[in-house]
């Protein structure tokens, strides 16, 4: 299946057995951001697409399974975003 996601390039992809859930930090690259990530369902669909604020080219993910929990580094702000996947 082909799951469609916002920005140019696919910058990093985390996946979550617990919940089946797939993280995909989006950029446009070439200095130009999507500033979102994408949450994916087991069954291919889109759960949610997290933008704004909280990103600033996000560039890698990774996934706490125990939690649900969601690290994403933003190559622009040199920071780390962190929020709960409650969807």
């Amino acid at each position: 299946a082909t799951v469609t996601v916002p920005g140019l390039a696919e910058a990093g992809i985390a996946v979550n057995a617990s919940n089946g859930h797939v993280y995909v930090a989006n950029s446009n690259g070439w200095g130009y951001y999507s500033n979102a990530v994408t949450i994916i369902r087991a069954d291919n669909t889109v759960a949610a697409n997290r933008a704004g604020g909280d990103f600033s080219d996000p560039f890698g993910i990774a996934v706490d399974e125990s939690t649900n929990t969601v690290y994403v580094g933003n190559r622009a702000a040199n920071a780390i975003s962190v929020f709960a996947d409650n969807y």
